[in-house]
Order: structure tokens, then sequence, then C-alpha cells
């Protein structure tokens, strides 16, 4: 299952119940497939796009974790376990909202100098489902565009 090139599927009874979920399984799994290649080419051609996103999302969560870090020391100079386990998640959060404020500043800041066709698969196609979700968002919300709130639902 894992080779599925030049192959067609032909699911039975893909109008509902189980059928109808191994149809869908099977094209969301070509579809990812599809954007991972996609966006491996895109970045093959545009190695600069894809080390100035990768540092734009890693330079504001170093310094916001470093900050948070002294910070905490200055309340606990030896903590305990019990006290290093109740920050892991305040360290997981800032990273991640560092992360995200860093991709948000290299739209900003390369909009004008880099066409919208060449950021775009680096936003809509990372391949992490949350990330995916909040990427995609944050380039719509940068260019402008309106997001279609309609979900799909099945009959």
């Amino acid at each position: 299952m894992n080779e599925l090139n030049g192959k067609v599927a032909l699911v039975t009874g893909a109008s509902r119940g189980i059928g109808a979920s191994i149809a869908r399984m099977l094209q969301e799994r070509m579809n990812n497939r599809h954007q991972r290649e996609t966006l491996r080419k895109h970045q093959a051609k545009y190695p600069f796009v894809t080390i100035a996103l990768f540092l734009f999302t890693l330079a504001p969560p170093i310094p916001l974790t470093i900050v948070t870090a002294r910070m905490l020391k200055q309340l606990a100079p030896n903590p305990r376990g019990w006290q290093i386990m109740m920050a892991t998640p305040l360290f997981i959060l800032i990273f991640v909202f560092g992360m995200l404020l860093g991709a948000v500043l290299f739209l900003i800041v390369m909009k004008p100098f880099i066409k919208r066709e060449i950021l775009e698969p680096h936003f809509i196609y990372p391949g992490v489902p949350i990330a995916s979700s909040l990427s995609a968002l944050l380039f719509q919300w940068i260019y402008g565009e309106e997001r279609d709130t309609r979900k799909e639902r099945s009959p």
C-alpha cells in the first residue's frame, strides 16, 4: 500500500459506511502525497525562501524561551521536579507562539519582494495537520483573502 504510483483503486460499496470511509482515506492519502511532492520540488527550486522561512520561524522562539527561563529561574532558583513539569507546557506554548510570530513576520517582510506563487506552497502544504491549518489561515490573512467557512458535509 506504500507504492500507489500508477495504481487505480476501485472501492466497492463506497456510497456509505466502511466503503465510503476507505475511499475518503485513500483520496486523502493521495492528496497528502501530492502536496508533499509539490512542496519538495518547490523547496528545491527556491532554497533561499525555504532557508529564510526556517530562520524566521526559529528566530523569535529562542529568545522568548530564554527570557521566560530566566524569569522562572528568579521565581524558583532551585526548581523541583514537579515545578519543571508544570513549566514544560509553558515553554511549548511559547515556542509555538514564537514560531507563528516568525511566520507572520516572514510574510509581512517578504510579501513586497517575493511573488505570492512562490510563498504559497510553503504555507499551504506544510504537512502537519494543525500547522497546515494555521499556516494556511495566516497566509490567507496576510494576503487579505476571504476564507471559506462552509464545511463539506457528507450525506
